[in-house]
């Protein structure tokens, strides 16, 4: 990342070790410098922050290409800070930590957009809560914590609220990852989804799809085509047959969602049925929840055009919530 725009920011990346995997976890934290001495040394008459966020990023993607902004110098691979939605939070009081999940970015894995099971995510994910309110930063643990995630980082955030949502202050849902879209992947996905479970037992680490590519904003899927920390290749036959078993449980799990949130899906989305996101608002049991369908748009609602609309409103949101 770029460190050149992160004079007012104390910005670190560090290394934690997974305790369902054995791997090392990468991770990432923005702190306004002004809040510094309150997090270390819990100097009351320093500037607090108004909660904790987790940014969680999805699916053969890193931290740095889902919430930074597109760096000129790195073909425009996300590595800037400036106008990120790291600085948008910062600016407004908040404390940001991320990470990359395993077999993704900086972490290491199995192999490359690779993991076992969505319950080792979930489980990387708590680690990386209770590792920082509990032991880095103790004093945040009285503060509130809020998790925002895309895709697969919405899915994730789902399933951590499900089970400790009593940690939560609440979520902000991107295309959640709650239902495949309609002939994702064709004829041939057809053919191996009822294999799934066969397949992923014997050739769990095997490349057998192809995810759709962005072809409504090209730049965009240009800028996630040069960073070189993504994965490139196609969906592999474990992490496939997860996403089916993690769907067919969230339609009955639905019902047990109870954390506040704010959702948001795109009537163009390819990579999630924008009908089983709306249907996973109305199932849910959160008595605060707003879902924001946006026409025309994709997947990637925070970086397309007319982000700036989604951005502020979710800060809003966040804030009000404090």
């Amino acid at each position: 990342m770029s460190l050149k725009d992160t004079s007012c920011v104390y910005y670190a990346e560090e290394d934690i070790v997974s305790k369902t995997s054995g791997f090392h976890i990468h991770t990432y934290c923005w702190i306004p410098n002004t809040m510094l001495d309150y997090l270390q040394e819990n100097n009351a008459s320093s500037a607090q922050p108004k909660a904790s966020v987790f940014l969680i990023h999805g699916l053969h993607s890193n931290t740095f290409c889902e919430y930074l902004e597109p760096d000129p110098s790195q073909n425009g691979a996300r590595r800037l800070y400036s106008n990120s939605i790291p600085q948008l939070l910062n600016e407004h009081g908040f404390v940001v930590f991320a990470h990359d999940h395993q077999g993704h970015g900086k972490s290491q894995g199995k192999c490359k957009g690779y993991f076992d099971s969505m319950e080792t995510l979930v489980s990387d994910t708590l680690q990386l809560i209770e590792w920082i309110t509990k032991e880095k930063y103790p004093v945040l643990k009285e503060k509130p914590i809020f998790l925002m995630g895309c895709s697969m980082g919405s899915l994730v955030s789902i399933l951590l609220g499900l089970k400790y949502g009593s940690y939560l202050r609440g979520a902000v849902l991107i295309s959640p990852a709650v239902s495949q879209a309609n002939n994702q992947f064709g004829v041939i996905g057809r053919i191996l989804k009822p294999l799934s479970g066969w397949v992923s037992a014997w050739y769990p680490t095997l490349p057998v799809l192809r995810l759709p590519k962005n072809e409504k904003f090209p730049q965009l899927q240009k800028s996630w085509d040069n960073d070189e920390l993504n994965y490139h290749g196609k969906l592999r036959a474990r992490v496939g047959e997860q996403f089916v078993k993690t769907y067919d449980e969230l339609s009955e799990k639905a019902t047990n969602f109870t954390i506040p949130f704010i959702m948001y899906y795109g009537s163009e989305d390819t990579l999630v049925d924008p009908k089983g996101m709306q249907s996973f608002f109305d199932k849910a049991a959160s008595r605060d929840k707003k879902v924001v369908p946006l026409e025309g748009r994709w997947h990637i609602l925070h970086h397309e055009p007319g982000k700036e609309l989604v951005r502020e409103q979710f800060l809003q949101w966040i804030e009000e919530r404090c």
